[in-house]
């Protein structure tokens, strides 16, 4: 039980990093969302509505300007700062 508690315990640690640091989350989602589909739908994805009315919702999202110009380079698109 004590095993079972602790991978537990490690998924609920995880997850709580993953929910507040919120650009990790990001540059994971484009990561993943890149590599199953073509950019331009990852393009016309992140520039849809909902998203950005998502982003807004959620804190303020601050990645680091090489790590956001290369994610712009590879996928042609514009994330706020």
């Amino acid at each position: 039980i004590a095993r079972y508690f602790s991978q537990y315990l490690a998924l609920l640690v995880v997850f709580s990093f993953l929910f507040f640091s919120v650009s990790f989350v990001e540059l994971l989602t484009v990561s993943v969302v890149s590599s199953f589909f073509p950019p331009p739908f990852v393009s016309s994805f992140f520039r849809s509505p909902f998203l950005s009315g998502a982003r807004l919702s959620m804190a303020p999202i601050h990645i680091h300007p090489d790590v956001r110009t290369a994610v712009q380079r590879v996928l042609g698109v514009s994330m706020p700062g």
